[in-house]
């Protein structure tokens, strides 16, 4: 397996350059108020076995006004032909200590990609709140029928209406204020510490 990576800037490489991708603050050359041009792979890279039924694209969403949990998602059969199987939703409390509702939903997966749907209903669902940041564990498997094996997704999610009412922000009913700002002027012209000595002393003048 190889994989390759670009970080294109106003110079093209392969036909690729600025003006082929989203760039954010990057700027050539550096400029104040502007990111240093770094690239690459930020994160740690996982190299997942799964079955070969999985899930991918999870979306979670619940509604505070009814207490359901909908979940949209893409199966990814890698098969040769059509499977049957089951999608599965489990709502935990918080941190995963007891379930409180679960749905089960049959469906036939052809090969290659399937859009899915499942829901789950709770009463009474305990809402997220500024002092009280109330987070629901929900699981989301999918199962070939006969299969031992199942592909799960853990996602917390939050009941919590957020909406503009006259003007002002609410959050569950209640006026709530806003306040904050944005600085990514970072060290101090560019959010990333440059690993170029060069460009080091030309950021920083020392």
């Amino acid at each position: 397996m190889a994989l390759r990576v670009l970080n294109p800037t106003i110079k093209e490489i392969d036909g690729i350059s600025y003006a082929n991708i989203p760039y954010g603050f990057k700027s050539e050359p550096l400029t104040p108020g502007y990111l240093y041009s770094v690239g690459g792979i930020m994160e740690s890279v996982e190299l997942s076995m799964t079955p070969s039924i999985r899930l991918t694209d999870v979306y979670v969403k619940p509604d505070a006004a009814t207490g359901e949990i909908k979940v949209t998602a893409t199966v990814i059969n890698g098969g040769d032909k059509m499977r049957p199987g089951a999608i599965t939703l489990k709502v935990k409390t918080k941190g995963g200590k007891s379930i409180i509702a679960e749905s089960m939903v049959n469906n036939e997966y052809k090969q290659g990609s399937t859009k899915v749907e499942a829901s789950a209903s709770i009463t009474n669902p305990h809402l997220w709140e500024l002092n009280d940041p109330y987070l629901y564990e929900v699981t989301v498997g999918v199962q070939e029928k006969g299969s031992q094996s199942m592909h799960n997704e853990i996602i917390r999610s939050g009941f919590r209406d957020f909406r503009v009412e006259n003007g002002r922000f609410t959050l569950n009913g209640k006026g709530v204020f806003i306040i904050g700002l944005t600085d990514a002027q970072i060290f101090p012209v560019s959010i990333s510490i440059p690993s170029d000595p060069t460009l080091m002393y030309i950021v920083t003048g020392k």
